[in-house]
C-alpha cells in the first residue's frame, strides 16, 4: 500500500493518497487533461492504473491497451480480406504486417487510427485506398517524389 509521499510514474511527479479499496493518483501542478487515474487490482494484471470508462466502471489500462490492439489487427485482417487479400501490384500475401493501404486522394481519416471508427467508415475509406505490400507501397511514394 502506499503512503501520502510523492512517488515518480513515467518520471512525472505524483502525489498518492490511501483510500479504502482504491489510491487516488494526482498530478502536482497540472490537472489530467484525461478521466482520473486510480490503482486497483485487475483479475488478470493485479494491483495497476486504472481509469473511469465511459460507462462509470473503472478500468485496467493495460487490458485498455491490449484490448485496442486486438481490435486493431482484427480490423486490419477484415480490411485485408475486404480488398481482396494480397497485393495489388505483385501479389504478395505472406504476412498482414507487411501489407498496407495507399490512399488515392485525399484521408479522411488515417487507418492506423480505425480502432475507433465504425466498419460502415472503414468500408468508406477503405474504398480509397489500394492494398500494396510494403515494398510496392515505397516505390509508389518513390514515383510521386520523383514526378516533382
Amino acid at each position: 500500500m502506499f503512503d501520502n509521499t510523492a512517488s515518480t510514474i513515467c518520471g512525472n511527479d505524483f502525489k498518492t493518497h490511501d483510500i479504502p479499496h482504491y489510491t487516488i493518483v494526482t498530478k502536482e501542478a497540472h490537472i489530467f487533461k484525461e478521466r482520473p487515474r486510480i490503482y486497483a487490482v485487475c483479475k488478470k494484471h493485479g494491483r495497476t492504473l486504472h481509469r473511469m470508462g465511459s460507462d462509470g466502471r473503472n478500468r485496467c489500462l493495460i487490458c485498455v491497451r491490449q484490448e485496442k490492439a486486438r481490435r486493431r489487427r482484427s480490423l486490419k485482417q477484415r480490411a485485408i480480406e475486404y480488398k481482396g487479400g494480397k497485393c495489388q501490384r505483385c501479389g504478395y500475401d505472406t504476412h498482414p504486417a507487411a501489407l498496407e493501404f495507399h490512399h488515392r486522394n485525399k484521408k479522411n481519416f488515417k487507418l492506423s487510427k480505425m480502432a475507433d471508427k465504425n466498419w460502415r467508415d472503414i468500408m468508406r475509406e477503405l474504398d480509397n485506398t489500394d492494398l500494396l505490400c510494403a515494398n510496392c507501397h515505397r516505390e509508389m511514394h518513390y514515383q510521386d517524389i520523383d514526378k516533382i
